[in-house]
């Protein structure tokens, strides 16, 4: 076999591998109910075993009811704490005719807070991991029956959850506040992530094939499903030790919000608020 039949003979094969990559099983889909607002999920089950007989393979049917039946606003207020510090604080609201509480808020691609830990290698003790989380948890104000924790990978994410997902969260018509935290850092304007509560998300049988070709657009729903707004957060770090150039730098090429300044770091910041509502 000379080296071009070799060649085309081998681009043939990869042609064929990737044509299997994605498959279309016959009447799978995925439909959305405009009155209920849930999605109906049609997928090929392979073979499986059930309680009493085989079963040979069929279609099954599964619903997958979004978290983001929820109206929320979130008010964002932040003042000067001290020299060194900006006190951040939030507000978050649903609106009357929500049909789901929301029971989840979090900001995204935050800089550090105030008495943050990094969490612990896996080398660590147990002691140690409970220490950093205890210690994230505490950097946070959260209301009454709610918690929050702080995950940090490139950036920091901040997010809060009540107690009690069934019966707690904000409801329809309500407003919660109490939710803050302390960060070295100036602000700017990223993104609040609010959801609601849906129902358990499950399959029968062995559920939807890898190479369906569905998944994709399934898992653009479930990854997707929460409800963002803008709001303002820490982004922008200030040198230590203070450097007017810099942080003035900074704040030109990352800071959305328009901040008075003057020679002084305490006097850049003043109380300020920034609302952000549904969109009619």
């Amino acid at each position: 076999m000379n080296t071009l039949t070799k060649f085309r003979w081998s681009i043939g094969i990869v042609t064929m591998l990737a044509s299997l990559i994605v498959q279309a099983y016959p009447g799978e889909s995925i439909v959305l109910d405009p009155v209920t607002g849930n999605y109906t999920i049609t997928y090929w089950d392979d073979v499986t075993y059930g309680d009493t007989a085989f079963e040979q393979p069929s279609l099954r049917h599964t619903t997958f009811v979004p978290a983001t039946k929820i109206i929320p606003a979130i008010r964002s207020k932040f003042r000067l704490n001290g020299a060194n510090d900006v006190a951040y604080s939030y507000t978050v609201s649903n609106g009357a005719s929500a049909k789901q509480a929301i029971v989840g808020l979090s900001l995204e691609q935050t800089a550090r807070v105030k008495g943050e830990r990094d969490f612990p290698a896996i080398t660590a003790t147990a002691d140690e991991v409970e220490q950093a989380i205890f210690a994230n948890m505490s950097a946070l104000d959260s209301p009454e029956n709610w918690g929050g924790n702080i995950y940090s990978a490139r950036q920091t994410r901040i997010v809060w959850r009540p107690d009690d997902l069934e019966t707690g969260g904000v409801k329809a018509g309500r407003a919660q506040a109490g939710f803050g935290f302390l960060s070295p850092a100036l602000p700017g304007v990223s993104e609040a992530r609010m959801e609601g509560i849906g129902a358990v998300f499950g399959y029968a049988g062995d559920g939807l094939a890898m190479d369906s070709a569905i998944r994709p657009e399934l898992d653009r729903l479930t990854k997707n499903d929460f409800i963002a707004r803008p709001a303002a957060v820490p982004t922008i770090a200030v040198p230590t030790p203070f450097d007017p150039a810099v942080t003035l730098e900074r704040i030109q090429t990352g800071l959305a919000c328009r901040f008075l300044m003057r020679p002084s770091l305490p006097s850049w910041i003043a109380t300020s608020r920034l609302r952000s509502a549904p969109t009619a």
